[in-house]
């Protein structure tokens, strides 16, 4: 089994697991932001396997994501040397997707907070979360409400515990 290792710019990270496979880097969150989240960085190539983490022009899914930690794991990411993202769907992009992807994270939680705090039902928030700036991305019409939908039911998940 690998040992993490603790030096150098990719070990030096706030909330992910690194273990180093010789010629390339494992990267796990430390918390759970999707199930089974993980993450291959190649040095050499400063190429980056993000898995479902990082997406550009494509709305990605959150259900079942904890996207407080989604956003740690993009912030952390950003301190790496990439000169390419491979993910798991989309075409190969640059580090900016990384901004991209946090981007829409931080837009859909700002937009579902403002529908549920205007006690917004359910049905109807997902009827408004509409966010133009993300409507030419691939899957919107098939995600992003649902999306909305997810962060929803989170928000009154907290307010009911």
């Amino acid at each position: 089994m690998s040992e993490t290792k603790t030096a150098t710019n990719i070990q030096d990270t706030r909330e992910l697991e690194i273990s180093d496979r010789g010629d390339f880097y494992v990267i796990e969150p430390k918390k759970s932001v999707l199930p089974g989240a993980i993450m291959v960085y190649h040095p050499k190539t400063k190429t980056l396997l993000s898995g479902n983490l990082i997406f550009e022009n494509l709305i990605p899914s959150i259900k079942n994501a904890d996207l407080s930690a989604w956003r740690t794991t993009l912030e952390d990411l950003k301190t790496l040397d990439i000169s390419a993202i491979i993910p798991t769907m989309g075409e190969v992009t640059s580090v900016l997707a990384i901004e991209a992807s946090l981007n829409y994270l931080r837009d859909l939680e700002n937009r579902t907070t403002q529908l549920y705090r205007d006690n917004t039902d359910l049905l109807s928030a997902t009827e408004l979360g509409h966010i133009e700036r993300y409507a030419k991305w691939k899957m919107y019409n098939d995600r992003h409400f649902n999306n909305v939908m997810y962060q929803y039911l989170h928000l009154e998940s907290k307010d009911l515990n």
